[in-house]
């Protein structure tokens, strides 16, 4: 109940299909209350926010502060467009409300902006798995830290902090991927544990194929890691490719 049920599309009026930015996602939790959560909305009529976050633990507790976070979310739209402001707003929510339930929770979160104009990525890191970049026309995979000497912080820890913010260039084809760490801790005692080299050893082996098949393929791979259907933590997946660039001069039309 707390995800998108549908994804928008760029320009506004199109059908997905012909969107400048698709969206893909797989979520997977390993029981009925998951605290992986993602979202997905329309900043503009050529931005798209991508927010997807890990609530410490499992449980009732974990799923209700989830429904918290989409609420919160919801408030956010004035900073959806500034990747750190948006962190920074979504902290000072969280440690609010988990100072005055007096209990000890985190979040992580990755927030990644996608500017179809410009052709850029502005994202921000929450002491999250960073995103990857997959840049088609040159076979580069790039992970996307952030600029400064350490990762910022989860939400939830420091009442406050000032989220730094990093832009990055974004072509058509490229694709931009987020996922939870439940990717790393799909490991069965058959296989090696998933690391972030494998990865992206994955994805460089898939870079050629459509994008909803590499998508496909890469959770199923997730997937074999563990050595069932089943997982030992929630995992949750999104990508978003940018099949075109857009131009003022077609957004004016609309």
């Amino acid at each position: 109940a707390c995800l998108p049920r549908s994804f928008p599309t760029f320009p506004l009026n199109v059908v997905p299909s012909e969107s400048a930015i698709r969206f893909f996602h797989r979520l997977r939790p390993t029981a009925g209350l998951a605290g992986d959560f993602f979202d997905i909305r329309s900043i503009s009529d050529s931005e798209a926010g991508l927010l997807i976050c890990d609530v410490m633990g499992r449980g009732v507790r974990t799923s209700l502060v989830t429904a918290m976070l989409r609420g919160l979310v919801g408030e956010l739209r004035d900073f959806a467009g500034l990747p750190g402001r948006f962190l920074q707003e979504l902290n000072g929510g969280l440690s609010r409300i988990f100072y005055e339930a007096e209990s000890p929770m985190f979040v992580t979160a990755s927030y990644v902006v996608i500017d179809a104009v410009r052709g850029e990525l502005r994202y921000a890191n929450a002491g999250h798995p960073s995103p990857l970049r997959v840049r088609r026309s040159s076979g580069v995979i790039d992970v996307l830290q952030s600029d400064g000497s350490r990762p910022d912080p989860a939400l939830g820890f420091i009442q406050g902090f000032r989220y730094s913010a990093t832009v990055r260039s974004f072509e058509p084809q490229d694709i931009v991927l987020q996922f939870t760490d439940g990717v790393f801790q799909a490991g069965a005692s058959s296989r090696p544990p998933l690391t972030m080299d494998l990865l992206i050893e994955e994805l460089r082996s898939r870079i050629s194929l459509p994008t909803e098949r590499l998508f496909e393929e890469l959770f199923m791979e997730i997937r074999s890691h563990s050595g069932g259907p089943g997982f030992r933590d929630d995992i949750c997946l999104i990508a978003a490719e940018l099949t075109r660039q857009l131009d003022r001069a077609e957004l004016g039309k609309e």
